[in-house]
């Protein structure tokens, strides 16, 4: 493995960007002026998940997921469940791919051919994962600076034309739906920012997991629903609802004179950045993943093959963007076993083997 390790704040990067990524599909799962509200409702349903990655964090400093898969249930074992999570990894990636090249095409480039978009998006991706997950942890904590200074600054020049009686009347949808769509929303959001245990491999044992997950996801929960709340503001409830791209068409309203318009474009370029970081990072963990089937640490051998089987899957995952939101109802099941069952399944051997070992870290 890169004995080149990534920094806290690079690695909480990462997970902010896969929280703010999930915002793509947010026209699937709106939930008028109660939207953000459901969003936030992520941070309390999706903590005991957190603190069982963090708990599998402390068991096993300095290892990435792959590993601890292979001390716990040896070469056969560890090699099944390796390959379920390649699998998922590389399913998860197709589908960010198809998402954003599909953005691309209905917001931009209408008569382009979605192949060639994904192609290049692909390359960009592969380039990235070739450097190396500590170089992909600075591009994350660049990028969080450049979204988060975008937000504000879109935020403030939005001011004018908001509307805050439009979070009226708050909870008008039944608690059961709420909760319903926080859980679908979530494991896009925070479901899949499991796989960030792939990288743990690349820590310091002084490097805590909790003060790497639970800030990570947090401030991305937040910054999503802020991002919501100002669409909202901007859009009313039925037009918020009814975009596809709410906050694309939220900042495409913002004119400053006429010298500042035509906002929306940034917009584009953010959620091809957030598109590109998630889907390299995939790449890697996948690529880790065959490596570690194949008993080498060279991932970087490996990125070519899964490239290609995540391009061909995307080709054929979605026929238009409205079946890409109606997909997201069924990947809330889908993902179950992949993001809970699965990892539960991991942290109780661990915890039986640490208790075995009468010790709180296995090394």
């Amino acid at each position: 493995m890169d004995t080149s390790n990534i920094s806290s704040r690079n690695l909480r990067s990462i997970l902010i960007l896969m929280v703010l990524c999930s915002s793509l599909i947010n026209g699937a799962l709106t939930l008028k002026q109660d939207t953000w509200i459901a969003i936030l409702l992520m941070a309390v349903l999706y903590l005991p998940l957190m603190l069982l990655y963090i708990r599998l964090g402390r068991l096993f400093p300095e290892k990435g997921f792959f590993d601890i898969i292979e001390e716990l249930f040896g070469r056969v074992g560890g090699g099944i469940l390796t390959f379920v999570f390649v699998c998922y990894a590389i399913l998860v990636g197709s589908l960010i791919l198809q998402n954003y090249a599909e953005f691309t095409v209905v917001m931009s480039l209408q008569q382009t051919p979605i192949i060639p978009i994904m192609i290049l998006i692909l390359l960009a991706a592969l380039y990235l994962a070739v450097k190396g997950p500590k170089l992909l942890g600075r591009w994350s904590f660049l990028i969080c600076i450049l979204i988060v200074f975008h937000f504000l600054i879109t935020f403030f020049l939005s001011i004018p034309v908001m509307k805050p009686s439009y979070i009226f009347p708050m909870l008008d949808h039944g608690i059961g739906e709420i909760v319903q769509s926080s859980y679908a929303m979530g494991c896009i959001a925070v479901g899949e920012s499991m796989m960030i245990l792939v990288l743990f491999g690349y820590t310091k044992k002084s490097q805590h997991p909790a003060k790497i997950i639970l800030p990570g996801i947090f401030i991305g929960i937040i910054l999503f629903a802020l991002t919501v709340l100002r669409n909202l503001f901007v859009l009313g409830p039925a037009l918020e609802q009814e975009a596809q791209f709410s906050t694309y068409m939220a900042v495409r309203i913002i004119k400053v004179g006429n010298f500042l318009e035509r906002l929306e474009s940034s917009i584009s370029i953010n959620y091809i950045l957030l598109g590109l970081t998630k889907l390299t990072f995939l790449l890697i963990a996948a690529s880790m993943g065959v490596a570690q089937l194949f008993q080498t640490r060279d991932y970087k051998r490996f990125l070519i093959p899964t490239g290609l089987l995540t391009i061909s899957l995307s080709a054929i995952a979605f026929k238009n963007v409205m079946e890409m939101h109606d997909f997201v109802w069924v990947y809330s099941y889908f993902s179950i076993p992949f993001q809970i069952l699965l990892p539960l399944l991991v942290w109780i051997v661990a915890e039986c083997k640490a208790k075995k070992h009468g010790s709180a870290v296995i090394s």
